[in-house]
């Protein structure tokens, strides 16, 4: 590992905020977790965002994604419309976890795990390579998403 992985988690519930650290810190025992409900607090030197879009807005993405567009982010949704989705996706973010949705937040950890690979591999090529990468995977779970509304 090149450095210690560093995650903000802004979240606008304490609690909420104390528990994905937890997990996160479990899941990955050397990681650096900061939790905050301000994503300005703490600069923008992070490798993964966990943002609850839900009531902090998604221009907190948008920003974040600006400052740091190598980094992970993650958008903790609470269901979504098409309309939304797009909203999200334009805004940044890397990956979206619905809380709502089955699997969703245990997929966080696999959504991390394949960007720390992806980072370990080709660490000099994170920039556009990584942000390649990300959309292909982004447009992978975008479509299944749509299938899942088209069929439920």
């Amino acid at each position: 590992m090149l450095h210690e992985i560093r995650t903000l988690v802004v979240h606008d519930e304490p609690v909420g905020a104390r528990a994905l650290a937890e997990r996160l810190r479990t899941a990955f025992p050397g990681m650096v977790v900061v939790t905050t409900d301000d994503p300005t607090a703490y600069g923008h030197d992070f490798d993964v965002f966990v943002v609850d879009c839900k009531r902090l807005g998604i221009d907190i993405v948008r920003t974040l994604h600006t400052e740091t567009p190598t980094a992970l982010m993650l958008a903790i949704v609470d269901g979504l419309d098409r309309a939304s989705l797009k909203e999200v996706v334009n805004a940044g973010a890397s990956a979206l976890v619905d809380e709502t949705a089955p699997g969703d937040v245990d997929a966080l950890d696999v959504r991390i795990r394949a960007f720390l690979a992806r980072r370990a591999e080709t660490p000099d090529a994170r920039g556009l390579l990584g942000v390649m990468r990300s959309m292909a995977d982004l447009v992978r779970m975008w479509n299944r998403r749509m299938d899942r509304l088209e069929v439920g």
